[in-house]
């Protein structure tokens, strides 16, 4: 089993390696102005994922949430 982890992260991190390698391919290709606009782009998404998993509810502090301090319901 460890064996497999260790396999599926040397898979992962030679996919996203690939991937970078990629997309800087891709932008050498490119004249100054798209490629500044593809940077933006690209800055912007991964800002957007490294923020999605801030913005998740709690599955506890939610219930806490709900049922507030005298037990009862709370409406949000």
């Amino acid at each position: 089993m460890d064996k497999q982890d260790a396999e599926r992260r040397q898979d992962f991190k030679k996919h996203e390696m690939e991937k970078e390698h990629k997309r800087r391919e891709h932008l050498k290709e490119m004249d100054e102005k798209a490629r500044k606009e593809e940077e933006l782009k690209f800055e912007a998404l991964r800002e957007k994922h490294l923020n999605a998993s801030k913005n998740l509810h709690h599955p506890v502090s939610d219930a806490l949430y709900f049922l507030g301090k005298n037990g009862s319901y709370a409406h949000r």
